[in-house]
């Protein structure tokens, strides 16, 4: 569900293969949301509260893998989807993609859903936030109504009412980041058509035609 790239590639990493360009993006992310929270609406950040991060955090990445899991598990039981590997792959390779996630948290959940929460009630901003979150990722390479359908009743329904049933931000971004991490490292998928990355497994569809078959290999 990545659809916000943070950070620039500076040939460094953590020596986890997780670049440090993503990791400050994502900090400095945070900072600005704080800082403009407290200088424009003069007020706290409340939804960033750290006396709940880890429970709710916790959490919101259990719902989001088992959620992913039980998809990826229904997709291959129905014969949808095949399978391969398993594959010696160490999970912090697949980091990257996930943390970005946090950062439209901050965008589509803090911002964008708060604030049509605020102005238009809680089941307006879960249908516009929701059906914003969907369309913005009609951007990436491979995008049809299909994926962006499954992003928005996958993704933005859930995240945004993690948040509305938390007020706070934590349960909504261990969602998104296990999502993205259980797509992309567990199962080998793509995530958002950004293409697959070095996964546990490898899973592919098996009802298209041999060039969308290599269109998804490619990641387009």
């Amino acid at each position: 569900m990545d659809c916000v790239q943070v950070g620039v590639s500076v040939g460094i990493d953590l020596g986890l293969g997780v670049s440090i360009g993503v990791v400050l993006g994502v900090l400095a992310a945070f900072a600005l949301y704080v800082l403009s929270v407290r200088l424009i609406e003069q007020r706290p950040p409340d939804e960033l509260t750290l006396a709940q991060l880890a429970p709710e955090l916790a959490a919101g990445i259990a719902v989001g893998a088992a959620l992913f899991s039980a998809m990826m598990g229904v997709l291959l039981v129905t014969g949808a989807y095949a399978m391969s590997g398993p594959t010696a792959v160490a999970p912090w390779r697949a980091l990257t993609g996930p943390l970005e996630g946090a950062v439209e948290e901050l965008i589509f959940r803090g911002a964008i859903f708060r604030l049509l929460w605020s102005a238009l009630g809680a089941w307006w901003a879960l249908g516009l936030s929701s059906a914003l979150f969907g369309a913005v990722h009609l951007i990436k390479p491979g995008a049809d109504l299909m994926a962006v359908l499954g992003i928005i009743f996958g993704g933005g329904f859930p995240m945004a009412a993690l948040y509305l049933l938390t007020r706070r931000l934590w349960a909504s971004i261990g969602y998104h980041v296990a999502w993205n991490f259980t797509e992309a490292y567990v199962f080998g998928a793509q995530v958002s058509g950004t293409g697959s990355g070095p996964g546990l497994y490898q899973v592919r569809p098996l009802a298209i035609s041999s060039k969308e078959a290599a269109q998804y290999s490619a990641g387009r």
